[in-house]
């Protein structure tokens, strides 16, 4: 059997075509699950949003006072115990869409700093509720970063709509 120099560069040269390969279908592996995570992160986002729209009460008490009245301390929503439970409620499903965006969001650190920035607001809107808790904080079951959030947000001052 002989070697000649033809055979042994068409070998490498299919290697390292071979491994080339290799690396882009790895590259277009993870560019495909993060366009993925980031359209999950989205219709999350989307689903809350359409959730707000159709309660702007539960989405705004902290903004819209005048026109709704939350009783922390009674645990009351416009007077009504089962509309607060609704609220209560409705804050969980803020958090869980928080979570799931958290988890979804893997890009660049400057999408990320985004998508905290527009989660961070979402949370600010219940700053009063979060701050007048009377349960143990339950948040921390959304995990570190929904934690984390809340708490930077728990001493800030409450920025208020004027009445009209």
């Amino acid at each position: 059997m002989h070697f000649d120099g033809t055979i042994t560069a068409t070998t490498l040269i299919t290697a390292a075509a071979a491994l080339i390969g290799f690396f882009y279908a790895q590259w277009q592996i993870k560019n495909s699950q993060t366009i993925q995570r980031e359209a999950t992160a989205k219709t999350v986002l989307a689903r809350y949003l359409d959730l707000a729209f159709q309660h702007p009460a539960f989405a705004l008490p902290d903004l819209v006072h005048g026109k709704h009245s939350v009783d922390y301390d009674g645990q009351l929503f416009d007077s009504d115990r089962l509309k607060f439970e609704q609220y209560e409620w409705f804050v969980s499903m803020l958090l869980l869409a928080c979570r799931e965006i958290f988890e979804n969001t893997t890009g660049n650190a400057e999408n990320r700093k985004e998508w905290r920035s527009l989660m961070k607001r979402q949370i600010g809107y219940h700053q009063s509720y979060f701050r007048n808790s009377k349960e143990k904080p339950f948040w921390s079951e959304y995990g570190k970063h929904v934690k984390a959030l809340i708490e930077s947000l728990r001493g800030l001052k409450l920025v208020m709509v004027p009445n009209e």
